[in-house]
């Protein structure tokens, strides 16, 4: 910990980790669907916090555009 506060490290995560972690801290959501990579925020080895990334749901989002 800093003088400003937390240090956070973010780092590529499998998919299924980051699942699991909204599953266990957001049960008020429903499943997560689809994803194509997540990554997770540290606060030295507790993971605190992910990002699920992935294409849009509904069709009039999505431009088509490959990564």
């Amino acid at each position: 910990m800093s003088a400003l506060g937390p240090v956070l490290a973010c780092r590529w995560i499998p998919l299924h980790r980051a699942r699991e972690y909204v599953l266990d801290h957001h049960r008020h959501l429903p499943k997560v669907q689809g994803g194509i990579i997540a990554l997770g925020c540290f606060d030295g080895s507790r993971l605190c916090g992910v990002a699920i990334l992935g294409r849009p749901t509904a069709r009039l989002f999505d431009m088509g555009e490959r990564m």
